[in-house]
């Protein structure tokens, strides 16, 4: 064999087994375990469209500051808008006092009407419009989730105990607030409130309460094999 041969047959040799030696270090790396799903693609505060559906939420009444003083943040604030079985963050922008929005649990409900709807430019973090509204029904209790179209059972549930138990299994958490409720003591527990499966992948989002220091949000999570994968997290005019 001559040299030049013997060059040609040594290159061609580590041309192939470089490649498959990368191949199996690859599969051989065990990939991390999610803890958050990815953000949706869609716009922060998108136009409503004509086929999405927009979910608010009944939050506590109170007050908080602004640069133009103290304000009221009514009951109805903005969670998110599903647009094509992806859910994604919106500030709700559009409401207006034609907005109308039925209870997700109870379809067949009468739409509620919104009123006094307006915004504040919250300045904790980055700078971002906080919307909110009244509601003719003042009895709503906290954490009702509110669509702007009727959201059938197939799309929402109220949550077995079977899935209260595994959401209390992986998020058994107790946080302190500033200004604990007196019947429940110096901590408060996020609660599941619903389940949905919005995207129709068979893994349900569990939508929970989540408590802050000065407020008590909404967060839903994907149900997938290794726990719960945060999807969404809202807390409108949190100050923590």
């Amino acid at each position: 064999m001559t040299l030049r041969l013997l060059v040609v047959v040594i290159a061609g040799l580590l041309a192939c087994s470089g490649p498959r030696e990368e191949t199996r270090a690859t599969h051989e790396e065990k990939a991390p375990e999610p803890t958050q799903a990815s953000r949706a693609a869609c716009p922060i505060d998108p136009p409503l469209q004509t086929s999405d559906v927009f979910i608010a939420y009944i939050g506590y009444v109170r007050r908080t500051s602004s640069d133009s003083g103290m304000v009221r943040l009514g009951p109805v604030r903005a969670l998110g808008i599903v647009r094509d079985g992806v859910l994604c963050e919106t500030d709700g922008a559009f409401m207006s006092d034609t907005t109308r929005l039925w209870p997700v649990l109870d379809p067949a409900a009468p739409p509620f009407a919104l009123h006094n709807v307006s915004g504040f430019l919250d300045r904790v973090g980055e700078d971002h419009w906080v919307f909110h509204a009244e509601i003719a029904n003042e009895d709503l209790p906290f954490g009702t989730l509110l669509s702007s179209k009727p959201m059938g059972s197939s799309q929402f549930a109220a949550p077995t105990e079977e899935e209260r138990a595994f959401f209390r299994q992986h998020k058994a958490t107790c946080d302190e607030q500033a200004a604990p409720d007196p019947d429940r003591g110096p901590c408060e527990d996020p609660e599941l409130i619903a389940v949905s499966d919005i995207d129709s992948d068979a893994s349900p989002e569990y939508w929970a309460t989540r408590p802050y220091l000065w407020d008590t949000g909404i967060t839903v999570w994907k149900r997938t094999p290794q726990g719960l994968v945060e999807v969404l997290e809202v807390c409108s005019g949190c100050r923590d």
